[in-house]
């Protein structure tokens, strides 16, 4: 979909001065002479720092001590960031090296192309393409992004990271408009109704257990017995065993520090090692958890699956989650008490080992207002019980405000100006914030609404990749059609 958006850009005028990219097509794509002129970069030579073919890195400048000094408040983003393609425990001394590689890089490059803009497909979060977003920054250079909100079905366009500041400007335009739920899309109104009917599942799909299960399998040498019975019975049995027999012997690259091929066999023990280590920290996280209390007040505070970009990209600081809940366990009043959950796809989803380490819930439980809850506890029952709800940048703040509860969060996120929504970074704001819900502080339905109106005028239909399609109701075709207008509009502005 993504090649496809680019050659009509392309049609359409827009000169494609690089292109990094990492699927099995994008090699033969540089072969491509509708692209001759583009430098392409492979993402597993991009993220060990090697340059294109055709680059030299010895004609690039160094890098000055200015530019390291202008950016050193991201070091910390930066190294984190590393963690998620650190699969060999690289030295600190190299990675620090590596980093500065990619600055060189990234700074000789712009300078030397001088593009007018950077598109990226999601909230640069992998570590090298971050470095990209934050020196195009330093030299004035416009950036794209599209994400797909906590609105299934909805991207949403934007330049900055920290700064989702159209949809401040829009709410505040439309103040003393009345908003009434018909004048919202029928696929935002369906949303809102599903959302606040507390008797239907909302459970976003990527959290289901059916979901979940396919993750797992990645771990499995072998197909369960009923689905190899029903090859057997469609007498694909031995079409599909040569397949897999050839996918385990294949070599394929892995996006890491350092220079990794492994065979699927390899691939598919290092899976199997990995979920060893995630077992490990689960053990711990409920070796620590107690029954909850629903009569006593409570802060819910939802972890964050990681590595992932809603908290190394957006959570600025605050990827560190233990720095979070220790603001929060300082800032809540005697008789209240922090219920803190961990997603259960930190020990299901792949990278989840590089989230986490050997006495990470020892190291959260700091003081005795902090209690961990069964991680399978059903979110909205936490949520509705709540004094408020907690979280970096989560899809459980913008829930909480839907159901009527306030959410504390400490991140950037396109929901953080709705009305309900404190954003916090030190123990005074977050102590200010619970006072005004100790008062009685919520959020207004009608602002709410009002929000959700602004969502409708600052978002398109589609979605960033196959695997958010299903529910979307939105065709292939029309999401290729939607991403390149909206991309044409703001190239233009």
């Amino acid at each position: 979909m993504l090649i496809e958006i680019i050659r009509r850009l392309k049609r359409a005028g827009v000169e494609v001065l690089y292109w990094e990219g990492s699927k099995h097509n994008f090699d033969a794509l540089s072969e491509d002479v509708e692209f001759k002129d583009t430098i392409f970069h492979n993402t597993y030579d991009a993220v060990r720092a090697i340059p294109p073919k055709n680059i030299d890195m010895a004609s690039i400048d160094p890098i000055d001590k200015n530019l390291i000094i202008k950016l050193c408040r991201h070091e910390s983003q930066i190294l984190s960031m590393m963690t998620g393609v650190d699969y060999d425990k690289t030295p600190f001394l190299r990675k620090r090296h590596v980093y500065y590689e990619y600055l060189k890089y990234a700074h000789g490059l712009l300078k030397f192309l001088k593009p007018d803009v950077i598109i990226f497909g999601d909230v640069p979060h992998i570590v090298h393409q971050f470095v990209f977003y934050i020196v195009a920054k330093i030299l004035g250079i416009k950036t794209i992004f599209f994400r797909l909100t906590q609105v299934h079905g909805r991207l949403f366009f934007s330049d900055d990271i920290e700064n989702y500041s159209a949809f401040q400007e829009l709410f505040e335009k439309y103040k003393d408009k009345e908003i009434f739920l018909e004048d919202l899309s029928k696929d935002i109104r369906k949303y809102y109704l599903l959302q606040t009917n507390l008797k239907q599942d909302a459970t976003p799909f990527y959290m289901e257990k059916s979901y979940r299960e396919k993750l797992k399998s990645t771990t499995q040498f072998f197909s369960k017995p009923k689905k190899i019975i029903g090859h057997i019975r469609q007498g694909t049995f031995l079409i599909t065993s040569i397949l897999y027999i050839k996918s385990l012997i294949r070599r394929r690259r892995v996006a890491s520090l350092e220079n990794r091929t492994f065979s699927g066999l390899r691939m598919k023990y290092e899976a199997f090692k990995s979920q060893r280590i995630k077992n490990k920290f689960k053990q711990e996280y409920y070796s620590l958890i107690k029954p909850i209390d629903f009569s006593k007040k409570y802060v819910y505070v939802a972890l964050h699956k990681q590595p992932e970009a809603s908290t190394s990209a957006m959570g600025g600081v605050f990827t560190d989650q233990i720095l979070m809940v220790d603001i929060l366990s300082q800032s809540i009043p005697e008789d209240w008490v922090l219920y803190v959950k961990e997603s259960v796809m930190q020990w299901e989803a792949p990278r989840g080992e590089l989230g986490r380490y050997n006495g990470y819930y020892h190291d959260l439980k700091m003081r005795d207002n902090i209690c961990f809850v069964d991680a399978e506890l059903d979110t909205f029952k936490l949520i509705k019980n709540a004094q408020a709800v907690a979280t970096v940048t989560g899809t459980v703040g913008w829930e909480s405000v839907l159901r009527g509860k306030p959410a504390l969060i400490f991140g950037y996120i396109w929901y953080m100006y709705c009305d309900g929504v404190f954003q916090l970074e030190d123990v005074s704001s977050c102590q200010k914030a619970i006072d005004m819900i100790e008062k009685g502080a919520k959020p207004d339905r009608n602002k709410v609404l009002k929000y959700l109106y602004v969502l409708d005028k600052l978002t398109i239909r589609g979605f960033p990749n196959i695997r958010y399609q299903k529910d979307s109701g939105v065709t292939v075709e029309e999401n290729i059609a939607n991403i390149t207008k909206a991309l044409q509009e703001k190239l233009l502005t």
